[in-house]
This record gives structure tokens, sequence and C-alpha cells, in this order.
């Protein structure tokens, strides 16, 4: 006799001992488990409170009707992102002078200060082009225009503070503080190497 059909003829007949094994409603029970969908348990813990996964971030930001922060533009994230405390540091060591601190701390607020007048200059093409689609629905359409007028709002109310920010940077003051604060640091740390170095010589 061929083993593997009897295999096969064992496997496709199942015994009546093992049938009568199975518990009553074990069977229904799992038929109606099969055709249950398992969904993810979220808890608060997987996402805290202001953070939100790459999938949510995208979906917002599809939203042109969101208005997201002045911090979040892409023009003064690059200007905190860039190595202030490192070009302090570098310049501390090579000139070593509180004229050249100054003259330092003076450019980086001039820095901000251009990124300002940027920002400011594409809010106001903005408003401008929404002033023109305003004149253009009144009459036609009263909610339009009034969201076109209250975005407008928005637009001004952004440039007034980023103009506030400019003057303030003059003063050394605002938003800008951080980045002189990180190039103050680094250029006393570049200036206290380089004297020690001129001192004591490399260290061995």
């Amino acid at each position: 006799m061929n083993p593997l059909r009897h295999f096969s003829l064992w496997k496709s007949q199942p015994s009546k001992a093992s049938t009568a094994q199975t518990i009553p409603g074990e069977s229904e029970s799992t038929d109606a488990l099969a055709h249950l969908v398992q969904l993810p348990v979220d808890s608060p813990l997987d996402e805290p409170v202001g953070l939100a996964s790459q999938l949510t971030v995208r979906s917002v930001g599809a939203n042109p009707a969101l208005h997201q922060g002045l911090m979040d533009a892409h023009e003064l994230k690059d200007f905190f992102a860039g190595n202030h405390f490192g070009l302090g540091l570098h310049n501390g060591a090579l000139y070593q002078t509180q004229d050249a601190l100054a003259l330092g701390r003076e450019t980086l607020a001039a820095k901000f200060q251009n990124v300002m007048a940027t920002m400011v200059a594409s809010r106001l093409r903005k408003a401008d082009a929404l002033r023109n689609m305003a004149l253009q629905t009144s009459g036609v359409c009263t909610t339009v225009t009034a969201q076109l007028n209250l975005a407008c709002l928005s637009l001004e109310r952004d440039m007034a503070t980023l103009q506030a920010q400019a003057e303030q940077a003059a003063e050394h003051k605002g938003w800008v503080l951080s980045a002189l604060n990180q190039y103050q640091i680094g250029f006393g740390k570049g200036l206290r190497e380089a004297v020690d170095f001129a001192l004591l010589g490399p260290k061995s």
C-alpha cells in the first residue's frame, strides 16, 4: 500500500474522535471572528499631545486654509538652522577683538533683518493678489469676498509682526537674540582657545 496515499486520506477524512472533541459553539464563534477586522489600538502615549505622525502632518499641510505660524516659515527655519555657534567660534579664534565681536553680531542681525524683509515682501505680494481677487468677486459672492478680506487681514498681521521683529533685531532683541547669543558664546570660546594655544602651546 502506498503510504503517501494513506496519509492524504487520513488528512482529508478526520476521525470521529477528533470531531467529538470539538467544543460546542466553537465553530460558530470562529466563523464570526473571521469576519472581524482587527484595528490598531492607539494610546495617548503613542503620540504625545502636540506631536503628530507624518501622515497627519501631510494631510494637515495639504489644507491651504490652515494658517501656519510664522516660525514654521522655511526662511526662518533656514536662518535658525545655521551654525551660529560655529561661526562665532571661528571668528573668535581668528580675530580676537571686541570690535570683531560687535561687528559679527551686527552682521548677524542684519542678515536676520534681510530675512524679515523677504518674508514681508512675499506676504505683500500675496495680499495684493487677494485684494485684486476680492475686487473681482465683489457683488458676486459675499462669502468669498469676506474670506479673501479675512485672509488679507491675516497677512497684514503677519507683516506687522515681521516688521516689529526687524526693528527689534536692530537693538539685538526679539527672535534674533537666540542666534546672537549662540554667536557670542562661540566667539568667546574661540577666543579663549586661541589665547590658551598662544600662551601654553599645543597640548601634548
